[in-house]
């Protein structure tokens, strides 16, 4: 009767051993796993904000090209303002 309970608790332990060894490895797999998503995750969002610095830098060279251009064109509009609004004084347009 030794024999059997001694073999029994053997395999019980053997079994044990079996179950954590495959515990550990699924847990050693959910660990690759999330580090691989948030490693990823996180080169998603330096690409992205790499991407928004370069779009927003070049609206505000766009915007200042614009002022630049409205500021070179400002005098001209107002000497052609001056002399249509003499020329048409009782149109409907305004300058």
């Amino acid at each position: 009767m030794r024999g059997v309970a001694g073999d029994i608790a053997t395999q019980q332990l053997q079994l044990l051993r079996d179950w954590q060894d495959q515990a550990q490895s699924a847990n050693r797999q959910t660990n690759l796993f999330i580090w691989f998503g948030s490693t990823m995750a996180f080169g998603l969002l330096c690409f992205a904000g790499v991407g928004l610095y370069l779009d927003l830098a070049e609206r505000g060279k766009a915007e200042q090209e614009l002022e630049r251009q409205v500021r070179r064109r400002k005098p001209r509009l107002k000497s052609n303002c001056s002399t249509r609004s003499s020329l048409c004084v009782n149109s409907r347009s305004t300058c």
